[in-house]
């Protein structure tokens, strides 16, 4: 009977050392998750405000109430009139004054980030300088760009800061698109074959590829990169065999025997 009372015991023994391993297990892997929520939400914040940073913001945003109070208005009348016709009716008259100097500060400050988005965002645009030979003597206007990248473009960017502000993907025309086409489908037919695909892309032009032309324009608007749900979708996802030379260039294809 002792015995079957030691083993008893010692079965209870080590089930509640199990539930205090689970709730440590569970409580460690809360406590990660909400740290790399944070991280995440602050990386977040940090790209979606570059060239700028939370902290200069949040000094723009405390130096601006404190030169208003002092009688320095950096707003020409902005902050007065927030404050007359629209705080001042809610808020008692120090809080709305304080609280029309943070907007002021916060609308200022974010616009002046997107200004500088936008900026770097036609600088990224410009590519002339890849075709600056090599063992010349740099031109003037990429001297310019590079000098204006760097003092829009501001210290320390992150890996994902530039994202944002990348120019969007040109958009080929359609007469481009079907030249390209051909060109490449070219070493893969013969000549009847070739003329056949040729005939069908006259076709496909007089009827309804314009049609489809002003539909990827539409979504080449409305997304940042009109290619990437498709390419996930259609190459990506469903592809098994390798990929083709030049689809990604952070790949190699490799020969299949």
């Amino acid at each position: 009977m002792k015995k079957a009372g030691y083993n008893q015991t010692r079965v209870l023994d080590d089930n509640v050392d199990s539930c205090n391993d689970i709730v440590k297990s569970s409580y460690y892997s809360y406590m990660r998750c909400c740290q790399l929520t944070s991280y995440r939400t602050l990386n977040s914040l940090y790209n979606s405000l570059y060239p700028g940073h939370p902290i200069r913001g949040l000094i723009f945003c405390s130096a601006i109430p404190v030169l208003y109070l002092k009688g320095y208005d950096a707003s020409f009348g902005i902050i007065t009139w927030l404050d007359e016709h629209i705080f001042r009716r809610v808020l008692p008259s120090k809080n709305g004054t304080i609280i029309a100097c943070v907007t002021f500060a916060a609308g200022a400050y974010i616009s002046i980030i997107k200004i500088r988005q936008y900026t770097l965002k036609a600088l990224f645009s410009y590519h002339g300088w890849m075709y600056q030979k090599h063992g010349e003597a740099v031109g003037l206007v990429p001297k310019l760009w590079m000098g204006l990248v760097k003092v829009f473009a501001g210290r320390s960017p992150s890996l994902y800061s530039c994202q944002n502000i990348l120019p969007a993907l040109p958009l080929p025309s359609l007469d481009d698109t079907l030249q390209r086409y051909l060109r490449t489908v070219r070493p893969f037919y013969d000549d009847e074959s070739y003329q056949r695909t040729v005939e069908q892309t006259d076709i496909f032009k007089n009827t309804i590829g314009y049609k489809l032309q002003r539909y990827l324009w539409l979504k080449w608007l409305l997304s940042s990169n009109y290619v990437t749900d498709w390419w996930e979708r259609f190459v990506y996802l469903r592809g098994r065999s390798p990929l083709i030379v030049n689809s990604n260039y952070y790949c190699l294809v490799s020969n299949s025997n």
